[in-house]
């Protein structure tokens, strides 16, 4: 099996050239990241190791000479390069590394104008989404075991905190992907302080398995989905209401997509919750044919465009983003892909296989109550085996016959049918129909009745 590897370390000013143990091994470096990658591609023999060195924007500010030179593409991809090759890596783990620009906040000094004070203004959020959707970027197309490790040695404890919390979402994102099964192995790594008047001989690095659960649970708690699909809503400070208003305008098509996912999402989610199985084979209830990866991937390419920093008098301003909301709606679309995932085995409603599939799927997500009522419900209909025929027939007339042409009505019913619907795993007995086919016993809903159920599970 393929083995890939990822590390990502946040840069700092100057380093020197010491010796990291990692086990039993000693490689001399200047950055802990590249001990890690040689490591690696020692012990696992392996040439899918990845260096993804995180460059906050404000080290660029000793070679700058004004504000604006910290927006000029050039300069920045300039002063980069020159980081890395100023020997911080060695030839051969260049060849496997990149660089990830993010941006900065405090007070600094231009290296030409000591006078000259220069702040810069952002929140970890922001951050902690520029080195999310680097790993998103980066890391989702690699096949086979994927080891993730977040290398916090060095950079200010702030641009680590947002890269903990990065590999925090990107783990719980990965899961409810995967169908909650962990589809990454993550890690944190830390070296023994080095101090610049102190050198030791070698400096441990201390390798820690970093884990995160993840729950079935809607990501997003709010009933007004029109609202929430808004992606521009999510950004606040440093913009303009015209600004905002064009974003809105641009984003409409965007905006729809992820309104239409969430309402399926959020049907699909309460089909599994409330125990409602035969809903999730119809299309016209619930649509797990989304193309949910290209929606992430328009959400994305639209908040990357709006990280980069703009000039207000002697400052450098970042647009605010509500980084918690824009990943609940991450998971939420990682959420929907998990769910197609749960029921790809699907193929057609029919008794035996609803009996069979459902039970796996409610214990893979703890509702093993779910199981006992839908077993009593199955039961119920096989006990009227005898009455099923080859033509599609309402279930309350199977059970109690005719009378004038109409079902005959047992006192145990009563006229809310959405309380019987959720009651009764689904099979609410004037809105389900039933045939037998090629020994199978089929079901379905009453075509007049599919938007009550859509509406249903939006609200159970």
């Amino acid at each position: 099996m393929n083995s890939h590897i990822h590390i990502y370390q946040i840069l700092g000013e100057k380093y020197r050239r010491v010796k990291f143990a990692i086990g039993n091994e000693i490689y001399e470096t200047k950055l802990s990241s590249e001990a890690l990658y040689n490591h690696y591609r020692g012990k696992l023999n392996s040439s899918n190791v990845k260096i993804h060195l995180v460059y906050p924007l404000s080290l660029a500010l000793k070679k700058a000479s004004r504000t604006s030179d910290l927006l000029n593409d050039e300069f920045i991809d300039k002063v980069i390069l020159e980081k890395i090759e100023e020997n911080i890596l060695s030839e051969h783990a260049r060849q496997d590394a990149d660089a990830l620009l993010i941006n900065s906040f405090g007070t600094y000094l231009l290296s030409e104008r000591r006078g000259e004070k220069v702040h810069l203004e952002c929140t970890p959020g922001t951050i902690t989404l520029q080195i999310l959707f680097h790993m998103i970027e980066s890391i989702n197309a690699n096949r086979g075991e994927v080891k993730v490790i977040a290398d916090i040695s060095t950079g200010y404890n702030i641009y680590n905190l947002a890269l903990l919390n990065a590999l925090r979402a990107f783990i719980v994102r990965n899961k409810l992907n995967n169908a909650f099964e962990r589809s990454i192995q993550a890690y944190y790594a830390i070296s023994e302080p080095i101090l610049r008047r102190v050198e030791a001989e070698e400096y441990k690095v201390y390798i820690d398995e970093y884990d995160v659960k993840a729950f079935f649970e809607l990501p997003i708690k709010e009933r007004n989905l029109d609202s929430i699909s808004k992606l521009e809503r999510y950004i606040n400070g440093n913009i303009t209401p015209e600004r905002k208003r064009a974003y809105a305008k641009q984003n409409s098509e965007i905006n729809r997509k992820l309104k239409n996912l969430l309402f399926n999402l959020k049907r699909a989610f309460n089909a599994i919750k409330y125990n409602t199985p035969l809903t999730l084979y119809s299309p016209e209830i619930v649509d797990l044919n989304l193309n949910y990866k290209q929606i992430e991937r328009e959400i994305i390419d639209f908040y990357q465009k709006t990280f980069t920093m703009k000039i207000q008098n002697n400052s450098l301003k970042s647009i605010t983003h509500e980084d918690k909301q824009i990943i609940n709606i991450l998971y939420s679309i990682a959420l929907y892909a998990g769910i197609k995932r749960l029921l790809s085995k699907l193929k057609k409603p029919t008794l035996n296989e609803i009996e069979e599939i459902f039970p796996k799927i409610y214990s893979t997500l703890k509702l093993d109550l779910n199981t006992n009522f839908l077993k009593r419900d199955i039961r119920e209909i096989k006990t009227y085996n005898e009455k099923i025929g080859n033509e599609w027939q309402v279930y309350a007339k199977i059970k109690y016959g005719e009378k004038q042409g109409k079902p005959i009505k047992s006192k145990h019913i009563t006229s809310d049918i959405k309380r019987n619907f959720f009651a009764h795993s689904g099979f609410e007995e004037t809105i389900l129909e039933i045939r037998r086919k090629n020994s199978q016993v089929e079901l379905r809903y009453r075509k007049d009745k599919i938007n009550d159920i859509k509406k249903w599970l939006l609200n159970p």
